[in-house]
Formats: structure tokens, sequence, C-alpha cells
């Protein structure tokens, strides 16, 4: 019986290498977009600081919380927010609801108009309070 010899399948010599998977918690574009927003404290004009909401998020003890957290402040009361603590900064002395002004702003992340509008009206709560 002749039996025709067929080449051996090749082994590959190297071990592909997976690519890594975009971490779900960070989006620059998202950071960008709140950067390039008014202050919601005082409406000063951008550019802003990304400030991370981290009571009741999805951080932890030296864990950032997500990037669907970050609503945008100026430096100083980015400062002041981490001066005094966030639960004093945002219920006591300004009486708003950070949470609700960063699910809105991940929900229409990358609309500036829609983005402005969502920090304006929690200005103009604040000021309505007279809380500044």
């Amino acid at each position: 019986m002749n039996r025709t010899s067929r080449p051996s399948p090749r082994i590959a010599r190297t071990v592909p290498v997976s690519k890594r998977q975009p971490d779900p918690k960070r989006s620059a574009s998202h950071l960008a977009f709140v950067r390039s927003l008014p202050c919601a404290i005082c409406g000063r004009t951008p550019p802003s600081e990304a400030c991370h909401i981290r009571t009741h998020t999805d951080g932890g003890t030296g864990t950032k919380p997500s990037d669907r957290w970050a609503i945008p402040m100026c430096s100083e009361h980015h400062r002041q927010q981490h001066q005094i603590g966030e639960v004093e900064f945002f219920g006591t002395r300004h009486g708003i609801d950070p949470y609700g002004l960063a699910t809105h702003l991940w929900a229409k992340s990358g609309d500036q108009a829609a983005g402005e509008r969502a920090v304006m009206r929690m200005v103009m709560e604040i000021m309505q309070r007279g809380q500044r």
C-alpha cells in the first residue's frame, strides 16, 4: 500500500497576544466632554475639571469610580469639595443632587448643548437657593 505522505501541519512559534479589552469604567471621550462644560456650581466657563463622585458609587477605598460619575467643576469648587467632603459640599452647602447630573451627562455624552443646559439648570437651582 502506497501512502502519500502529507506535510505535517505547521505549529505557530509565537503565542498570539490577545488585544486588551477596553475598560468599561473609563471613557476618555466622556471626560473630555465633561471638561468642556461650565462649572456645575458657579457656572464658570470651561475648561472645567472632571470631578468624580465617590460616595455611594462604584468606587472604593483607593479606587476611582467610573467616569459615568463625573461632573464638571472649576478648580476652586473641586478643591473645596475634596477639603470639606462630598456629603457636606453637595448636600449641606449647595443642596444639589450630583448623581442626577452625572447620570444625565453620561446619557447625553457628546451632546454639548444638552450638557450645557443640564449644568446651567443646576447652577440656577443653586442661585435660587442663595447658596454659593
